[in-house]
């Protein structure tokens, strides 16, 4: 067993923080590359904190020596592929749950109280320094639970970056004057991030507990007065209402912390605020990622297209009905929304094959005329014919699909057998960018859950249009009413990909996303928006991110140029 890392060692990870806030780097960690692109970091391992011995170090650098990919390391990823590969399994361990909920619950508190806060506009760059500073004492944390696991130039390295990155977001704070003494002074005191000399695992969580006790000075108690009630109530559609300016730009998720030119807003080709039409008055609401929404919502665009003189059918298709609720984050369901907004005389054919939702699906829907229930397991061709068989001449005004087995599948049969839905809103295999088609193929035997990539969605739907990504959902359009729906933006398909669930605040976080997932097995997914990296290598990596189904080839992926 090597010796622990001592004071004198974190010492020389510190090595040049000051410099690094003054290199021009404004917050930019690029990926490392180290000796060609088939390795992670430098291939000698650091000393053991723990029980990591320098054989088990040194074997994970040969597992990941032999992966065919580029595996890029990126100081932001924690852990590492080598530090997962060494201590594989252990995130929980190392990483309690309560701690990544912590951190969520923080950044959801910041985000509500931003929508309190009418000068939202003026204090921008604020809020995004502390959003920043949070991520980074999060994977800061993270890399010194791995530190046993993680060769010492890798973990020094790292730390270099990711504590650069947070001492310049705090010094933003303290200059805007909204980082409290009592925060600076132990940050600065106390944390391995600013001190030189001090034992990491002394001071893990001393980030959250401080980012804990600051969260007022920028939100000034807004959140306890309109937060709470936005979160109280089970509607999309809350009564109370947004009050930052509507001039105030997007919050994206720290660039600090991404592939270079992902997340940064120069990195897109239009502005961010081109989705609404400009002659629609929007109706803030709520999306799955429990954030409000710049876009318009499904009931919205439907309405507009009546208003437009489109004749609508009022007839709507729900694979995956759930309880049948309509709520806000994983619970928002727009064919449900519909059903519950009595005005909008909508009539629907419900799927759901979950035992535990059938209750309150026969409770909401079972005396509803209007309403047809198919309670088990369905397949694309079953469920075509039932909807045929109840579909009105005007066909479908919304299909949305939400099965977790070949989504795509089910959108794929429906669309050729001539529904024409006006919109499809899908569950999308979120992490999967343009112009990677990935999907699974349809199993009678449910298991591995996969919906289908955005590509893939749209590859079975020839005749439609990309509207706007809700975090890990998508709603396309019929081509021909798209101009009636669209704002002005002129984003392309990969850029609505990232800034809808690339760039989303909660991506890393989200306590259903996939990307958490994959990174805590060490597969940092962030890999696959980096441009930089190409389409090749991403699709191998893609490959890996379900090495199983690959093997077995019910999981592919196709590269289109």
């Amino acid at each position: 067993p090597r010796a622990p890392i001592a004071g004198s060692d974190v010492s020389s990870a510190h090595a040049g923080l000051e410099r690094a806030s003054t290199e021009g780097r404004e917050g930019r960690l690029t990926s490392r590359r180290r000796r060609g692109r088939r390795e992670v970091g430098g291939a000698v391992p650091g000393r053991s904190r723990m029980a990591a011995s320098r054989g088990a170090v040194a074997a994970a650098l040969v597992l990941v020596q032999l992966l065919p990919v580029c595996v890029c390391n990126y100081t932001f990823q924690c852990p590492s592929r080598a530090a997962a590969v060494a201590c594989p399994g252990e995130y929980a361990k190392r990483v309690p749950p309560e701690v990544d909920r912590m951190y969520h619950s923080l950044i959801d508190a910041l985000l509500m109280g931003r929508y309190a806060d009418s000068a939202a506009d003026k204090k921008h760059g604020s809020y995004m320094a502390w959003l920043s500073l949070a991520e980074g004492l999060r994977i800061a944390d993270c890399h010194a639970s791995y530190a046993d696991c993680t060769p010492e130039a890798d973990f020094a390295e790292a730390l270099k970056d990711v504590c650069g990155q947070a001492r310049l977001d705090l010094q933003r704070l303290e200059q805007a004057g909204f980082a409290p003494a009592g925060m600076l002074e132990t940050l600065r005191g106390r944390h391995f991030c600013w001190t030189l000399g001090t034992e990491v695992g002394d001071s893990r969580m001393l980030g959250l507990t401080q980012l804990s006790q600051g969260f007022d000075a920028l939100c000034h108690g807004i959140w306890l007065e309109l937060g709470q009630e936005w979160q109280a109530e089970k509607t999309p559609f809350p009564i109370l209402l947004p009050v930052l300016p509507p001039s105030t730009p997007w919050l994206l998720y720290p660039s600090a912390y991404t592939p270079p030119n992902t997340c940064d807003v120069e990195s897109f080709s239009d502005g961010l605020d081109k989705f609404i039409p400009a002659d629609e008055v929007h109706r803030p609401w709520r999306d799955v990622g429990g954030l409000f929404a710049p876009y318009l919502a499904v009931d919205a665009g439907l309405r507009r297209l009546e208003r437009r003189g489109v004749k609508l059918s009022r007839f709507s298709v729900n694979l995956g009905s759930a309880n049948g609720m309509c709520g806000w984050g994983s619970l928002y369901d727009p064919v449900n929304c519909l059903l519950e907004d009595r005005s909008s005389n909508t009539t629907a054919i419900l799927f759901e094959a979950d035992k535990d939702n059938f209750p309150g699906l026969l409770q909401a829907y079972g005396r509803r005329s209007n309403v047809h229930l198919r309670l088990g397991y369905t397949t694309p061709s079953l469920a075509t014919r039932d909807v045929l068989a109840v579909m009105p001449p005007g066909g479908v005004d919304l299909l949305k699909v939400d099965v977790d087995n070949c989504d795509s599948c089910f959108v794929d049969a429906l669309v050729h057998a001539g529904t024409r839905p006006k919109f499809i809103h899908v569950e999308l295999t979120a992490p999967l960018p343009p112009p990677l088609q990935g999907r699974v193929h349809f199993t009678h035997k449910p298991g591995f859950k996969m919906c289908g990539s955005l590509s893939e969605f749209m590859r079975v739907s020839p005749g439609y249009r990309l509207l706007h990504v809700e975090y890990v959902n998508a709603v396309l359009v019929r081509e021909d009413l798209y101009a009636e729906v669209a704002g002005p933006t002129r984003l392309s398909d990969e850029e609505k990909w990232r800034l809808g669930y690339f760039c989303h605040p909660f991506r890393t976080l989200s306590t259903w996303g996939e990307d958490g997932h994959h990174r805590k097995q060490g597969r940092e997914a962030s890999l696959l928006a980096d441009r930089a990296v190409p389409l090749r290598e991403r699709r191998l990596f893609a490959l890996q991110l379900f090495p199983g189904q690959a093997e077995r080839q019910r999981y592919e992926i196709r590269e289109v140029d």
